[in-house]
């Protein structure tokens, strides 16, 4: 039997995570911020080399908090997005943090990261990190909808080191990205 989701909402919560329906595979997060758990919005921007390809990542530079009523995303901005809620997720599992797919169509947000693994020891407030990638502000309302969390089995898998390439098995594929067939 898969043991529950412990949920702790802190004195700012909104709304505890909850499936929209009995067969969604997430549970839906909710913007929540307060003085003691402020929204984190920064600005940053990419260095390209004389190739056009970005040469580091972006250095990220504090702006500002939030607002009590809403927070403005300005284009390229990310934002981390509390949820007003800590979990205990179990062991042999982690949470998949996600947009919605409704946020994806209905906003210009995006996660940069695509989705932010939870760990089964990670005990802190979930947040949500977002990036601005349209080309005006978008406003985040406390109790916004935004994301999802999708608790997922995960294989404990110990390292091993072997001592050549052949020793792993399996054919040469050409180097993978496309090695099927599909290519680039």
């Amino acid at each position: 039997m898969t043991p529950p989701l412990r949920v702790y909402p802190l004195p700012h919560m909104a709304s505890l995570p909850a499936r929209g329906t009995p067969a969604s595979a997430g549970l839906d997060l909710h913007s929540c911020w307060s003085e003691a758990s402020p929204v984190v919005i920064r600005k940053g921007h990419v260095n390209y080399g004389d190739n056009g390809r970005p040469i580091r990542f972006p250095p990220i530079e504090p702006e500002k908090r939030h607002h009590p009523d809403y927070i403005a995303i300005e284009p390229g901005c990310v934002a981390l997005i509390p949820t007003g809620v800590c979990v205990a997720i179990p062991v042999g599992h982690e949470g998949q943090v996600r947009l919605r797919s409704s946020t994806g169509l209905r906003t210009s947000l995006i996660m940069p990261h695509g989705v932010g693994t939870i760990d089964s020891d990670y005990r802190d407030e979930l947040k949500v990190i977002v990036r601005n990638v349209g080309p005006s502000a978008h406003y985040v309302y406390p109790g916004d909808r935004l994301a999802q969390l999708v608790v997922a089995p995960v294989a404990m898998l110990a390292v091993e080191v072997v001592d050549s390439l052949d020793a792993l098995g399996g054919d040469d594929r050409g180097g993978g990205f496309g090695s099927t067939g599909g290519g680039l």
